[in-house]
């Protein structure tokens, strides 16, 4: 987002708005910050970033994306059209020292003073953006989230019936075998272990009534995800030829400065040549 002649706009820059909404996607489909990461690094994909200061003030800059970079843009409300007051605070045991903008953290959507949507263009709708950030709070492993690496199908899901606890996922055998165990209260109080079970059972039992109730939508299921690969592809082409594009005025903008510059003055020749041959 830009702000230009007091409105805040879309950035002007297509490969930018093309990445921002391609990470709205992807969190759509990968539901963690951490999946959202290994897809962009996977394909290469760079964050736009404008400078803030410097000479350089206002040129994109494109950067690697990190966890945090990510968790800022999915969680600011601005990108769903959104002007919030008051969602975030600096909780001072959480700083750092000589670090100002460390320690930030955001109050839940009733703290806050000021919420007026549809107050910029977005990249997402406000439903969409509050179920992103009910699926990235569920993420969190003392709740219900998404799968836990591992051979287990219920990593994460099983509840205990005797406690009510939430029950882990155990590895055997080099991780061939599995066992679901209860031990919250074992691990925090000094108990007896509540009760553990062999996975590989239930998880078998899971599966076929899983695949019997979508055996009936089974083919529908594949020709949407055979036409969501398709998609995927065209959306990652057009990013690496919007990349090459910017290559290409790169290459040629630092080659015409090169052209300019009087053949004498070998100081900020040599400087030129060395840019255009990175660029």
């Amino acid at each position: 987002m830009r702000r230009l002649a007091g409105d805040v706009v879309k950035d002007p820059d297509e490969q930018a708005q093309a990445v921002i909404q391609l990470i709205f996607e992807q969190c759509e489909r990968h539901t963690t910050i951490g999946g959202v990461l290994r897809y962009g690094v996977r394909h290469g994909i760079q964050l736009p970033y404008r400078i803030a200061s410097g000479p350089a003030t206002g040129e994109l800059d494109w950067r690697r994306p990190t966890r945090h970079t990510l968790s800022s843009l999915l969680h600011h409300p601005m990108y769903a059209g959104a002007y919030v007051y008051g969602w975030r605070y600096t909780a001072p045991r959480h700083q750092q020292p000589g670090r100002p903008g460390t320690g930030r953290r955001v109050r839940p959507q009733a703290a806050w003073q000021v919420l007026l949507k549809d107050h910029y263009p977005a990249y997402i709708t406000w439903e969409q953006f509050e179920r992103h950030q009910r699926q990235l709070a569920a993420n969190a492993t003392s709740r219900r989230g998404v799968i836990r690496p591992g051979a287990s199908l219920l990593a994460g899901l099983l509840i205990c019936g005797r406690c009510g606890c939430r029950m882990m996922a155990m590895y055997t055998n080099n991780g061939t075998g599995v066992r679901y165990v209860c031990s919250r209260a074992a691990a925090e109080y000094g108990a007896p272990l509540c009760q553990s079970f062999v996975g590989r059972p239930l998880d078998t039992l899971v599966a076929r009534l899983v695949l019997q109730a979508l055996e009936p939508a089974a083919l529908e299921r594949s020709l949407q995800v055979a036409a969501d690969v398709a998609v995927e592809r065209q959306r990652l082409q057009q990013q690496w030829h919007q990349r090459l594009e910017r290559a290409r005025y790169d290459a040629e903008r630092v080659c015409r400065q090169d052209n300019a510059v009087e053949p004498e003055n070998r100081l900020v020749a040599r400087t030129l040549e060395r840019q255009w041959e990175a660029a």
